[in-house]
């Protein structure tokens, strides 16, 4: 079928997010990160592959649409929903003038994994108000970008770990967030013309949403919304309070909708609901 080309309008509207097996090395805890010889590791010696498995190391690559930006994190355990909760995580935290590349995103784009589509990391974007869009099995192309920023990242930074000496997998982190920090600020985007972070920088203040800190996402990612029903007064009980739902549109007294804490805000609820077209959307409930 014909592709069809993405737009976003600001940075921070669209991320897309990807894991992706490192398949040159592995990192064993005790004696480090080690390629992997094509002599010792082929399809006549599957259990070379297999003995190794725990020391794999996985590359979870995020990327903003509008700028092109990339952040990239390794992790053991491959791709689980709580290696994607943390990287998301870790992601959306600001981390100093040097990467200035932060926020919470409108929308997040990625694969039909499981563990892309269970609980933990819908909990998660639920709570935070980001909308999951999950592209079609046997599409990776719908989500472009972040393939090609794992080739960048294989090409750009993993042909030199051959001659780095790499004990730990923090180890190996730093020297990834430095490779990416030194990409995102000098190399020019061919797109837009400009660096990566230079163009993320476009944002507005009222479209970079601040991330709650690392504690509250892992705990939010834990935390299921919870049904509520709607009284004649048009409010909800949460935890012995009442809060004011009657704002919010295509609510009417009796029904039952999904609520979860504010992270941002205390004394306020967010409301799961839908818009027009049949996407999630979030709003606040303050308590009376």
């Amino acid at each position: 079928a014909p592709a069809q080309t993405l737009r976003t309008p600001h940075p921070n509207f669209l991320w897309q997010i990807d894991a992706s097996l490192c398949v040159l090395y592995y990192l064993p805890r005790n004696t480090g990160l080690s390629v992997m010889d094509r002599a010792v590791f082929y399809k006549n010696k599957p259990d070379n592959a297999t003995r190794i498995e725990n020391d794999r190391v996985w590359r979870y690559v995020v990327t903003d649409h509008t700028s092109g930006t990339l952040y990239v994190e390794y992790v053991y355990g491959g791709e689980t929903g709580e290696n994607l909760v943390n990287c998301f995580t870790n992601a959306m935290q600001y981390r100093g003038r040097l990467d200035p590349f932060h926020g919470v995103p409108h929308m997040v784009m990625l694969d039909p994994g499981s563990a892309n589509t269970g609980s933990l990391f819908k909990s998660l974007c639920q709570s935070l108000g980001v909308r999951v869009q999950i592209n079609a099995p046997g599409n990776p192309r719908a989500k472009g970008q972040v393939e090609n920023a794992n080739n960048l990242v294989e090409r750009g930074f993993e042909h030199g770990l051959k001659l780095a000496s790499v004990a730990t997998l923090d180890e190996l982190n730093e020297l990834a967030w430095r490779w990416m920090r030194n990409f995102n600020a000098q190399n020019i985007h061919r797109r837009h013309g400009m660096t990566r972070y230079a163009a993320w920088a476009k944002i507005t203040a009222d479209q970079l949403v601040k991330a709650p800190n690392i504690l509250t996402c892992r705990a939010l990612a834990h935390e299921r919304p919870e049904t509520r029903v709607v009284s004649n007064l048009m409010q909800i009980s949460w935890k012995g309070d009442q809060y004011d739902v009657g704002h919010i549109p295509n609510i009417s007294n009796g029904d039952k909708i999904e609520v979860a804490r504010n992270p941002w805000r205390d004394n306020s609820l967010r409301v799961i609901g839908c818009d027009a077209d049949g996407q999630q959307m979030s709003y606040e409930a303050d308590m009376i």
